[in-house]
């Protein structure tokens, strides 16, 4: 049983499209969006008490029924404000964590954020060949250990698999 099943729904109407109407309040609860990104709302539990619940999660529960421990809603369009039905499914942890381009995004993310990544250089000694790397761990992505990379950048080793690294901004 989710803890969704504490909600006494009788003092709300829930539309197909996310929104939650208050009985009592006379009113459309708008949420509050979290760190996270998910909008909460609080609702009347069936013992009297208000609690904190996840939008997406009581739209899947009113329409649906249980959320199974082992299952998360998941946003299809990826858009966390979006909770209406037909943008909701439930998926594995993992399968979640990789849905639509997430990984992608995050990815660019760290690649190009300057405050995040830095560009890199390597160089070969023996053959003057310079290879330039958006990252460290773009680097890494070719079989090189960031560790020592950064090591070489710092100064405290002078090379690290037969290369010469630096930072760019140098």
């Amino acid at each position: 049983m989710c803890r969704e099943s504490l909600i006494d729904f009788s003092n709300y109407e829930i539309g197909k499209d996310g929104s939650i109407f208050s009985k009592h309040y006379h009113r459309l609860f708008k949420g509050t969006v979290q760190s996270n990104g998910y909008l909460q709302v609080k609702m009347m539990c069936k013992d009297g008490i208000r609690r904190h619940f996840g939008i997406h999660r009581v739209i899947w529960y009113y329409f649906n029924g249980d959320i199974p421990e082992d299952l998360q809603v998941n946003h299809i369009d990826e858009n966390k404000l979006n909770n209406s039905i037909g943008n909701l499914n439930l998926l594995t942890p993992p399968d979640n964590s990789n849905w639509g381009t997430r990984n992608e995004r995050l990815r660019e993310v760290r690649t190009n954020d300057p405050r995040l990544s830095f560009k890199i250089i390597r160089i070969d000694p023996k053959s003057g060949e310079i290879k330039e790397y958006p990252s460290i761990r773009e680097a890494a992505r070719d079989g090189f250990n960031r560790g020592c990379i950064k090591r070489c950048i710092d100064g405290i080793q002078e090379q690290s698999m037969g290369y010469k690294w630096m930072s760019n901004s140098i």
